[in-house]
C-alpha cells in the first residue's frame, strides 16, 4: 500500500493507481455530499444549458465541453 501523494499537483494514486484509504474516504464523503445537493436544487439549477451558459458568463467557459 502506497503513501498518500496528492499533494503533488494531481489526484492521489499511491496505491497502485486508486487513491489511498484516506483519500478514498474522503471522496466518499464529498460524493455524499454532491448527491444530496444535486437531488436538492431545482429543475433549473439542473438544466445542463444553464450550467454552461453559467460558467461562460463567469469566465470559466473553458472548464465546460464545446
Amino acid at each position: 500500500m502506497g503513501h498518500c501523494n496528492n499533494d503533488l499537483g494531481h489526484p492521489c494514486d499511491a496505491n497502485d493507481g486508486e487513491p489511498c484509504s484516506s483519500c478514498a474516504e474522503w471522496l466518499a464523503v464529498v460524493g455524499d455530499e454532491m448527491r444530496r445537493e444535486w437531488k436538492a436544487a431545482s429543475p433549473q439549477e439542473r438544466d445542463p444549458e444553464k450550467y454552461r451558459q453559467d460558467m461562460i458568463d463567469a469566465g470559466r467557459g473553458h472548464l465546460v465541453r464545446p
